[in-house]
């Protein structure tokens, strides 16, 4: 019986040693993950869809006999144009009708020679979406590095020299366009300080700082409207990647909340 209880007592303590060093491998397995996770971002708050407001755009001038000319930007708001013939404001209907579609304006009489056409509106596609992110994790960092979009077609690929390391990627059901052109600001307090307002020393996202990153929506082609669902997909230079997945609201405003 003492025989037993010993051999049974070795056998327990074996076991209760293996379940200590598998625990223990296991938080060392966890630990290095979390380690090798480390650049992870996440989203911190709403994320932002806008479309863009044109104020003043010129159509052109006059000439007496041209009643057809078109904005720059389209599809637009139905009911957010305004017409101006010399800085007067002109009536829909009454002198002019508009395709939202397309931005074709037709007057009903053309517009005197020399005579500058110039409108308001508001574009019914979305032209930016915002984000703010954060580093979840102590010691850990993201380089937030941009390049400048120069020739402002929302695209980073075609830039020469190309200083960015983190990478947004855009996807619907009609494309896929990589390596879209974005900025960020600072809104939160850098790390190591207790004053908001300093200016971020360098590039770098780390533990306890916010970043609102804007990513131009110029490269798509077809446009993002009312009701489009849509992925972007962070990269940053360790390889570490978070995706972020939102649908339009039905309505266009200037500013939109996508929950």
């Amino acid at each position: 019986m003492i025989a037993f209880m010993v051999v049974a007592s070795v056998f327990a303590y074996t076991v209760l040693s293996a379940g200590i060093l598998v625990t223990s491998e296991g938080e060392a397995a966890v630990y290095s993950g979390i380690k090798a996770a480390g650049g992870a971002m996440e989203i911190k708050g709403a994320v932002t869809a806008k479309n863009l407001a044109v104020a003043g755009e010129s159509l052109g001038t006059g000439d007496g006999v041209v009643v057809l000319f078109t904005t720059a930007n389209n599809p637009s708001v139905d009911g957010s144009q305004t017409v101006y013939l010399d800085a007067a404001e002109q009536t829909k209907t009454t002198h002019y009708t508009i395709v939202n579609s397309t931005g074709v304006v037709t007057f009903l009489a053309a517009p005197g020679i020399g005579v500058a056409v110039t409108i308001d509106y508001q574009q019914a596609s979305v032209n930016e979406i915002l984000f703010s992110v954060s580093v979840p994790l102590k010691n850990s960092s993201i380089n937030m590095t941009t390049t400048t979009d120069s020739d402002s077609d929302g695209l980073l690929s075609d830039e020469d020299p190309r200083t960015h390391h983190t990478t947004i990627s855009y996807f619907d059901t009609n494309q896929r366009v990589p390596d879209l052109a974005w900025t960020w600001t600072q809104t939160g307090r850098v790390a190591g300080t207790s004053d908001s307002l300093l200016e971020y020393s360098d590039s770098l996202l780390e533990y306890s700082e916010n970043m609102t990153v804007t990513v131009s929506m110029n490269a798509l082609s077809p446009q993002l409207l009312v009701d489009g669902q849509f992925t972007l997909e962070i990269r940053s230079a360790d390889g570490t990647m978070m995706r972020l997945e939102r649908t339009i609201p039905s309505i266009i405003d200037p500013i939109m909340n996508l929950h």
